[in-house]
């Protein structure tokens, strides 16, 4: 008879520690304010690595194959990392060495740690995360009661279990949240968090805390633990000295070798790193990539954001003001991919939603409406050739024409990209297009104008023109006598009459039947002089539409104005 033995499941805590082979030179008090675990830094490793790891072949080989060792089963790749890094400190391995074997491709547990944006920086968190649970499990509770238990909830015997279990508590600066790391609680809302680690505290330790005080006690500790994952990932990569950036959309995407193509892309890259370095700065412009479908223009935008929960490409123009907030929130590449949105949104509404650099908005469980500064660039993507519709704002888009785009090419050399990006933020280089460029970028935006019917009929009629005119004269001219205009259509038509240097103003203005003159909306044009002059549209016999002019004597009484 055959009998199979079932791996038990082992969270951290359930690894017994050894006593100790040797008094190991740990920093004290490893997670305070007093020590910080960028102090501990990587030592080379010997040839022969049985020279620094005790003789263990179940965790040498966890060290070599990340695999889990016999007959335990932890819950993650992590949780394994930081049983084995207990295990190696806790038998003299040097916090240096440790770090080391962790880095180094060779050794198979380090896999995830290598995996990190910053991997050194993760790597040397793990180490003190694990530093902190073996000095955590020498020492006793900080404050006990008058029967010697741990006090309920007190502040001090909340850090002690959180030590004891390996959680580790940081506020996160790019997405305003509070990251728990351990035990498997990554991602989970800060509710569901405290009530896990109530009942584990329990039972684990036999300590009785609150849900309020281990929230209260997560959000302090996180408030001393504060962290940008971005500015961590773009601190520590190192520029090679080669240029790459000016010719990013050529190399990469496929786009012709302009010196306009160059500047759109380095400044979109570099106003990606000033925006994580000063959250809300100015930078209301929207690269768009054009191509056929199905060229890799999203995965494009993707590969730029390097980590996945970094890049959103469900943003919709035509979503509401909180949806897009909460969208960008915790965004760094952020794409647009129904840019048909544009021609359907108010040109007001998409102005100001490219030109916002602060969100205000309540969130989910939240007790009121904050303000959150921007910390993301935006990027459209469209398969059309034709796609812009407001004729004022189209300085904001940047289009980029792309050809064959070398996805494989971009993920090797996305690194070295942030990295010249990062160094010439440093060097203050400005995102501003450069003012010799203007006129060649709006003329690329001009092809890609959306040919507009109201935009003919009123240039035919006001192009030349100075004076004022109601909106009902220019409702008629457009053939909306007595119909209501939607949203989108006063817009059109506010738009283009800004354009021929219209401005919309409420004057005296004649009815279409020229019986009244009250205060009525129009547009006006010109010097006072110029403005005294009323066109009027009206219909002759034959029913076709017609414009006249109304001039007041200089002697008249009523002000035009």
């Amino acid at each position: 008879m055959t009998y199979l033995a079932t791996a038990k499941t082992y969270s951290i805590e359930d690894f017994k520690l050894p006593a100790l082979k040797e008094k190991v030179a740990l920093p004290a008090k490893v997670g305070s304010t007093a020590v910080e675990p960028t102090e501990i830094a990587p030592e080379p490793l010997p040839d022969n690595l049985g020279e620094i790891i005790p003789s263990d072949l179940n965790w040498v080989e966890v060290i070599v194959t990340g695999d889990d060792p016999p007959g335990k089963a932890y819950p993650s790749r992590s949780e394994r990392m930081i049983a084995c890094l207990c295990w190696m400190l806790a038998n003299g391995v040097k916090p240096g060495h440790a770090l080391s074997i962790l880095l180094d491709p060779a050794y198979a547990i380090g896999a995830h740690v290598r995996e990190k944006p910053n991997a050194l920086r993760y790597g040397q968190r793990q180490v003190a995360r694990a530093l902190m649970m073996i000095e955590a499990k020498q020492e006793d509770w900080p404050v006990l009661s008058d029967k010697f238990q741990p006090f309920k909830d007190h502040p001090a015997n909340i850090r002690y279990a959180l030590a004891r279990l390996g959680i580790e508590v940081r506020r996160n600066l790019f997405s305003f949240m509070n990251d728990v790391e351990g035990m498997g609680l990554e991602g989970r809302d800060l509710n569901d968090v405290a009530d896990i680690l109530s009942s584990r505290f329990q039972l684990d330790f036999e300590f009785k805390a609150s849900v309020a005080a281990i929230k209260s006690e997560i959000v302090a500790i996180a408030h001393e633990q504060a962290f940008h994952p971005i500015i961590d990932y773009l601190d520590g990569l190192v520029w090679d000295g080669t240029p790459r950036l000016d010719t990013m959309l050529h190399d990469y995407a496929g786009a012709e070798d302009t010196e306009l193509n160059c500047e759109f892309g380095a400044k979109f890259l570099i106003a990606g790193v000033r925006r994580v370095r000063q959250p809300g700065v100015k930078f209301d412009t929207m690269l768009v990539f054009e191509g056929n479908q199905g060229t890799g223009k999203s995965s494009f935008a993707e590969i730029l954001a390097v980590r996945d929960e970094w890049f959103c490409g469900s943003l919709s123009l035509k979503s509401d003001d909180k949806t897009k907030a909460e969208l960008l929130a915790g965004s760094w590449i952020v794409e647009v991919q129904e840019m048909d949105g544009i021609r359907k949104a108010s040109t007001h509404e998409l102005k100001r939603f490219l030109s916002t650099r602060r969100d205000k908005y309540r969130r989910a469980y939240g007790r009121d409406a904050r303000t959150y500064p921007r910390q993301c660039v935006i990027v459209g993507s469209t398969n059309d050739q034709k796609y812009l519709f407001d004729q004022t704002g189209n300085r904001r888009f940047w289009p980029v024409r792309g050809g064959a785009i070398k996805l494989d090419k971009l993920r090797e050399d996305v690194d070295q990209l942030w990295a010249e990006a990062a160094a010439r933020e440093a060097a203050e280089e400005s995102t501003v297009l450069s003012e010799h460029l203007w006129e060649t970028a709006a003329e690329l935006t001009d092809l890609r104008l959306i040919e507009d019917a109201f935009a003919t009929v009123l240039s035919d009629w006001f192009g030349d023109k100075t004076g004022r005119v109601s909106m009902d004269s220019v409702k008629l001219l457009l053939g909306f006598e007595g119909g209501r205009l939607s949203t989108i259509e006063v817009q059109r038509i506010k738009a283009e009459m800004d354009r021929l240097g219209w401005e919309e103003k409420t004057n005296r203005l004649h009815d279409l039947s020229q019986r009244e003159r009250t205060q009525r909306r129009g547009f006006a044009k010109g010097t006072q002089d110029e403005r005294k002059t009323e066109w009027l549209a009206r219909r002759v016999e034959n029913g076709v539409v017609t414009l006249s002019r109304v001039d007041y004597p200089a002697s008249g009484e009523d002000s035009p104005f």
